[in-house]
């Protein structure tokens, strides 16, 4: 992942510069026109940098990576020119990384949270399970927790999400990445490049119904459950037989402490003794909630 912290934003026409700015770092952009000044700079810097210097250039096997880069370059500095702002910046060089079609290529920005909106919300949080979109959780006269989200604005779901999130972060052609990135449909943080949806429709036990969505400031009740909804409950690292011939092996993290690589070995060396066990099983299932990643390192020693 190339990573560029506004590079360029403070680009003087100078070829050098002194050594403390370089440490202090290059100074923010003040106007609309600095920042949109910023975002086409660094845009055309990713682009030249990645064709350089990124393995998809040069591997015969991945064809399409020069025809993703260089849309990726129109499409981000087809949003550049428009920016007037940093959450404009931030959402122009998002529409490059996301045409790139390449989880380890791209930009990203080490700007401070106090120069972007506050996110905000509707009152309800959701989740994709299965093929869907449902309500995990919502404040008093939201929708019904459960209710499968149909449409908004008449338009199917799906297409919103394909639009608004996808659009701008995560590979639509990974199913792991509806599961955590289509319910950020309902998450508001000021990309000024989206349609935020203003009335949806929702099923439940075959009833619908409608509500119109009133967009505020995420409170801590609502991080609170966005947290809960993608990481569910956490485990201890281990192995377990629920029932006869369903293993449940829990790894909650790859990142662990002494103990828990204790237990990462226990179980490891039960798999090897009772290979025959888990062959014959109904279901093993590897149980990845709360696991974030981490070193695989460790899991060589």
């Amino acid at each position: 992942m190339l990573v560029f912290a506004l590079m360029s934003a403070s680009a003087q026409s100078e070829v050098g510069a002194q050594t403390t700015d370089l440490v202090a770092g290059p100074a923010l952009p003040k106007t609309a026109a600095d920042w949109r000044h910023a975002a086409i700079l660094d845009i055309d810097a990713a682009y030249q940098l990645s064709l350089e210097n990124h393995p998809g250039t040069y591997d015969p096997v991945n064809p399409d990576f020069l025809k993703n880069l260089k849309g990726a370059k129109e499409y981000g500095l087809s949003l550049a020119v428009k920016v007037v702002d940093a959450a404009g910046y931030v959402a122009a060089t998002q529409g490059f990384n996301v045409r790139i079609h390449d989880g380890h290529a791209g930009m990203s920005h080490k700007l401070d949270a106090s120069l972007l909106p506050k996110v905000r919300w509707p009152g309800f949080i959701t989740v994709w399970r299965g093929d869907a979109l449902y309500v995990y959780a919502a404040e008093t006269g939201g929708p019904s927790v459960g209710a499968e989200v149909l449409a908004c604005d008449g338009k199917p779901i799906k297409q919103i999400i394909s639009t608004n999130v996808f659009g701008f972060q995560g590979r639509s052609d990974e199913a792991g990445h509806w599961w955590v990135r289509a319910p950020r449909v309902f998450l508001d943080r000021g990309n000024p490049f989206l349609v935020l949806p203003k009335r949806c429709q929702f099923s439940l036990n075959g009833k619908r119904s409608q509500h119109s969505l009133v967009w505020k400031a995420l409170s801590q009740q609502a991080s609170k459950w966005r947290t809960e909804s993608y990481n569910g409950e956490q485990l201890e690292v281990g192995m377990s037989e629920p029932r006869k011939k369903l293993f449940w092996l829990a790894m909650p993290t790859f990142a662990p402490d002494e103990k828990q690589r204790e237990a990462y070995r226990l179980m490891l060396k039960g798999l090897g003794e009772h290979r025959q066990k888990f062959l014959e099983a109904d279901a093993v299932v590897l149980d990845l909630r709360q696991n974030q990643g981490g070193s695989s390192e460790w899991s060589e020693s």
